[in-house]
Order: C-alpha cells, then sequence, then structure tokens
C-alpha cells in the first residue's frame, strides 16, 4: 500500500481489518451460482414434479431429472438415499447440477437462502436408526463430473464404507474423474475404511466453506476426515477437529497427489497406531499457506505432519503455525523421505519429541522461521525464541487460529518477499506491527493487529 499520507494509510488499513475480522462462514464464501436452465425443488417426503415449493419432491426424484446446467433448491431438513436398506444407495451428483441447500422452502431466488441457519443433511443412517453398522456404504457419490458440478449447504453424516474394495472408501463422499465443486459443506460423523470423511481418486476437487468433524478413517486406515489419491484438491477455509484413523487423523494424501490448502485448521486429529496426526503425505506435493496444526496427536511419528517416500517431491509450508502437537517422534513434523519440506515465515513450538524430526537425504529448507530447540536452524532470518502464541480460538475469518500476543518476536520478523496478501483469517498482510513504521510480515498463520489500529478512527474523528 503505497501512500504518502500515514493517516490514511492507517485508516484504510483499520477498515479492511475491521471487515476481515468480522467475516462470518456465511460470508466467506458467497454462494456459486451457474447458468441455470430450470430450478427443481425439493422437501423432505413430498412426491410431487418438482417444478415449484408447492409441488416439491425428493431429492433423489430431483436428481433423477435434472439435467446438465439445472438447480435444485433443497429445503431444510434430512434426507437418506433410500428409504430401505440398501447399503449401496448413494445420492450420485449429475454433472453440470448444482444442488444448494439450507432453503425455508419459500424462497424465490437464491440469494435468499440461509444454510447455516436452515440445517438441511445429508445421511447415511438408512436401516436401524442410530445403528452405524447397516448404513449406506457412500452417503454421496461423484463420478466423472464436471466442474460445473456443486454441491453447496449440506451436513454429510452417517455414511460407513466398510466394505470390501470401493465399498470401503470414503463413508461420506466418493469422487473418482471428477472436479467438482464443494461449498459450506460438513462431514461428520462418518467412517470408512479409508477416508472417512471424503475419499478421492484421480479428481481435482474445489472445497470452500468446509468442516471435517469427527469423521473416522479406520483401524488400519488413512484420512480420517479426507483420503486423496493421484488427485490435485484445492481447499480453502477448512476446519478438520476431532478425525480418527491410524495415520493422518486429519489428511491422507498419496500417490502424486498435489493437494494445495490455504486458510486451514487441523484441530485435534489423532493418528491412533502410525504416523501423521494432522496430516500423512506419502509421495505427495502438498503446498500449505496460512495452516495452524494446534494439538494434533500421532501414536508413532510426525504429530502435525508426517512426510514419506516423498522421493524428490519437496512439501512446502508458508506462514504455517505448528503448536502443542504430540508424537512419539517428531511432535511438530517427522520427514521420513528422500528430500526435506520447504518452510518460509513458519512457527514450530512446543511440540513433544522434536519440532522436526528429519531421516531425509536431503535435509528441510527454512528461512524466517521460529523453531524451538537446542540450537537455531541454518538459514536466513530464523529465531529459537518462544513466539508467545495465545491458545487456539475464534480471532476473526472462518477458522480458529493461535494469536500473536504482544510483543511477540514473530511480529515483523519475516519474509515479506514470500508473504501471503492476507493471513488465515483475510487480514491484509503485512501490517506494522512493532511501531517502527515499516510494515513486515509476520511469521506463521496470524498477522497481528496492534490496537493503534483499531481504535484510531475514534481517536481522529
Amino acid at each position: 500500500m503505497n501512500t504518502k499520507n500515514p493517516v490514511l494509510t492507517v485508516l484504510i488499513i483499520t477498515v479492511l481489518i475491521c471487515l476481515n475480522l468480522g467475516l462470518s462462514s456465511a460470508s466467506a464464501s458467497p454462494t456459486l451460482a451457474q447458468t441455470q436452465n430450470i430450478i427443481l425443488y425439493v422437501k423432505p417426503g413430498e412426491e410431487g414434479n418438482c417444478s415449484s415449493w408447492d409441488t416439491a419432491c425428493d431429492l433423489q426424484d430431483a436428481l433423477a431429472l435434472a439435467d446438465a446446467g439445472d438447480q435444485v433448491w433443497v429445503a431444510t431438513g434430512t434426507y437418506k438415499p433410500t428409504t430401505d436398506t440398501d447399503r449401496t444407495a448413494t445420492f450420485l451428483l449429475e454433472s453440470g447440477v448444482a444442488i444448494y441447500g439450507g432453503f425455508a422452502g419459500t424462497e424465490t431466488s437464491l440469494s435468499e437462502r440461509d444454510w447455516e441457519t436452515n440445517l438441511t443433511a445429508l445421511s447415511g443412517d438408512i436401516g436401524t436408526e442410530n445403528t452405524n453398522a447397516d448404513n449406506s456404504y457412500h452417503v454421496v457419490t461423484a463420478n466423472s463430473a464436471n466442474s460445473a458440478t456443486i454441491l453447496d449447504g449440506f451436513t454429510i453424516s452417517g455414511g460407513n464404507a466398510n466394505g470390501v474394495t470401493e465399498q470401503g472408501r470414503g463413508g461420506g463422499m466418493r469422487i473418482s474423474f471428477a472436479n467438482i465443486i464443494l461449498s459450506n459443506i460438513t462431514f461428520s460423523g462418518n467412517s470408512a475404511n479409508i477416508g472417512g470423511g471424503l475419499y478421492s481418486i484421480y479428481s481435482n476437487p474445489t472445497l470452500m466453506n468446509v468442516n471435517f468433524y469427527g469423521n473416522f478413517g479406520g483401524l488400519d486406515g488413512c484420512g480420517g476426515g479426507m483420503y486423496i489419491a493421484s488427485s490435485n484438491p484445492t481447499i480453502s477455509n477448512a476446519t478438520f477437529a476431532g478425525n480418527l484413523a491410524s495415520s493422518g487423523g486429519g489428511m491422507c494424501s498419496y500417490n502424486t497427489s498435489i493437494p494445495i490448502l490455504t486458510n486451514v485448521t487441523f484441530d485435534e486429529n489423532t493418528a491412533s497406531a502410525g504416523s501423521g496426526g494432522g496430516m500423512y503425505n506419502n509421495n505427495s506435493i502438498p503446498t500449505l499457506v496460512n495452516v495452524t496444526f494446534s494439538g494434533n496427536i500421532a501414536i508413532s511419528s510426525g504429530g502435525a505432519i508426517c512426510n514419506d517416500n516423498n522421493n524428490s517431491f519437496r512439501p512446502t509450508l508458508t506462514n504455517v503455525t505448528i503448536f502443542e502437537n504430540t508424537a512419539s517422534s517428531g511432535g511438530g513434523i517427522y520427514n521420513r523421505s528422500s528430500y526435506g519440506s520447504v518452510l518460509k515465515n513458519c512457527i514450530l513450538w512446543d511440540n513433544t519429541n522434536g519440532q522436526i524430526v528429519d531421516q531425509s537425504s536431503t535435509p528441510p529448507t527454512i528461512t524466517y522461521s521460529i523453531i524451538q530447540g537446542d540450537t537455531v536452524w541454518d538459514g536466513e532470518g530464523n529465531l529459537n525464541t518462544d513466539p508467545l502464541l495465545e491458545s487456539l480460538g475464534f480471532n476473526g475469518g472462518f477458522t480458529m487460529t493461535h494469536a500473536l500476543g504482544e510483543g511477540s518476536p514473530a511480529i515483523d520478523t519475516g519474509d515479506s518477499l514470500s508473504c501471503p496478501d492476507t493471513d488465515q483469517r483475510g487480514v491484509p498482510r503485512p501490517i506494522d506491527g512493532d511501531g517502527d513504521d515499516i510494515a513486515v510480515c509476520d511469521m506463521g498463520a496470524y498477522e497481528y493487529v496492534p490496537l493503534v489500529y483499531i481504535y484510531l478512527p475514534l481517536i481522529v474523528r
């Protein structure tokens, strides 16, 4: 921001900060709309022709009628793939069809819906109620669906992919050869042998404003929240919390996958027998920007992240905070690969049994980062000083973050050339946090905002 008027500069930054700190989950991701042909209207248990709210139909009937370019508007309530006990029944997404949940059932425009108030659930609990053993293998399925395919405004729960081969992967949702958009979605209480919440193979899905809560990826499986193989998902504004699997409690990435994660929090996920409490990467190239790992646990290695068999692939972490994670080895990051990670503007602190345990033949490249330990890691701008992180909490934006306390050595000590345009909350970077009139990027996922920026408009009035 180039201006010679310091008061104007502060006022502009203040407006941006106030706008961003007030972001709700709804405003963080606007409704995604496609060019529509017709609208099909859905209400629980209705048997109409789907042409209006008064003649609404069931969701499966609407999906059978929908063609590419159509929209399906779904009123609040709970929907199940079948009324009988056929575990193979699923909500199969039609390529090019946009499905929106969160309607009260009277709206005349898409902008009127409120998906946060009008909860709309897709449930796999088709057999004996509250008994997981007879639930749908996959609540939702997407096969060969294009990027105009949208699912927006739903909670997906109760899937149980405990079968063999494909029926053991993706309890909440299974995606194959599809480039769909998922927005305003919560995966909760799903289970599978692999990929409890979501399983993606040979696909490039886009996920925005998504939550993975309490999903299970198998006692011998990987990916409690999400599992990807040969897939390149783009994930923004996401939370992985309380998910469980043998490895990759929050997320698993396999087979030359290239996931890009921005503004994401991994909170209290568990790898119950293996590695990667928050995230497990095997032969993959993840890029993480403005990501927080907090309180994740791996019984083996890599409480927050484990990188395994990455050959020439180098995971890249920029402005990532890794705090209070636990593992038998490498509570922060464990590299068991040919090449270590690339870290820029990161914080690793109070992780048990090593902030970074590196078994790679090519060590990690670390610059402008705070890494706790007996010695400072080689690399420009690195520090070994308590970053004064506050408890995980909602500090604005879609996800929880660890705020930097006043006087933190992470303030204005990062590399502005590597600095993202905003922090994890959406607050503009860089901001002058230490009062020297020079704005420099902070380390970690959170950009410190001095009180003067918030209160100055009251003073200058």
